[in-house]
C-alpha cells in the first residue's frame, strides 16, 4: 500500500470518527425571544469559561412582601 494512500485512509477513519461530534454540535438553538431566564441548570447555558460558575444563593429572610387585606376597605376592589 502506498504511504499517500495509507495516509488518506487514516484520514478518513479520523474524520469518521469526529462526524458524530461535529453533528452534534449543529443542534438548533434554544430560542429565548426577550422573555427572561432562571438559569438553574445547564439548559440554556451550554459552557461556562473563565472560572464562571453556578451557584444557587441560601435565602435570606426579608421584609414581608404579600399581605392580606385585614379590612373590607383593603380589598383587591373599591366600592
Amino acid at each position: 500500500m502506498k504511504k499517500s494512500t495509507l495516509v488518506s485512509n487514516m484520514i478518513l477513519v479520523v474524520a469518521l470518527l469526529l462526524l458524530p461530534e461535529w453533528v452534534s454540535s449543529l443542534q438548533t438553538p434554544i430560542r429565548i425571544v426577550s422573555s427572561l431566564q432562571l438559569f438553574v441548570d445547564d439548559y440554556i447555558i451550554k459552557e461556562l469559561q473563565g472560572g464562571a460558575h453556578l451557584k444557587l444563593h441560601n435565602p435570606v429572610a426579608q421584609e414581608m412582601v404579600f399581605t392580606t387585606p385585614d379590612f373590607p376597605w383593603e380589598g383587591s376592589s373599591t366600592a
